[in-house]
């Protein structure tokens, strides 16, 4: 059997009203699937909804990719922690494994990262939202802004593998629990 589902769509209600946001969509013709991710934390009405809508796009996307959403109803995310929050923590806990040259080399990259994706605007994005895509977005960025200088888009790499490992362990724990 072909799963069928509906494009993710965004339910967003004046921030006055103090409604919980969310991203909602339906499964083989199932009940309808509820995400807010942590948008509900995003004080400012246009970064709610231009998170909002990355993250019905990301939804889309692996719904393309073949993922099977779980029976919850609703999902939400407890970890609030912002994509340049989450690198300095990743930058944090390989430095402990450099010598101070790399650290040096590294925290350069990151920096060039880090701005990268506050020119895009995601600066304030969940990490949990925080798709490969968008670090592919970063990074393209990144290498039209420097020219292609390859060191610098490796050692990003690097530590974004680091950050993921750490994704797909804590999503199998998840799973687990």
């Amino acid at each position: 059997m072909k799963n069928t589902w509906t494009t993710p769509k965004v339910k967003p209600y004046p921030l006055e009203i103090g409604k919980d946001w969310y991203v909602w969509f339906r499964f083989n013709k199932g009940n309808p699937i509820i995400i807010s991710d942590g948008l509900n934390q995003i004080p400012d009405y246009f970064e709610r909804l231009e998170e909002a809508n990355a993250l019905a796009e990301v939804l889309d996307d692996r719904l393309r990719s073949g993922w099977i959403p779980q029976q919850a109803k609703h999902i939400q995310v407890k970890a609030k922690v912002t994509i340049l929050q989450a690198i300095d923590f990743a930058f944090k806990e390989k430095s402990k494994t450099l010598s101070d040259e790399s650290v040096e080399n590294y925290k350069t990259s990151i920096n060039f990262f880090k701005n990268a994706i506050k020119e895009l605007k995601m600066g304030n994005m969940f990490s949990i939202s925080f798709e490969r895509i968008h670090a592919k977005k970063a990074l393209d960025h990144l290498k039209e802004k420097k020219n292609g200088r390859i060191k610098i888009i490796i050692n990003i790499w690097v530590l974004l593998g680091l950050y993921y490992m750490k994704l797909w362990m804590l999503d199998i724990l998840k799973v687990i629990l």
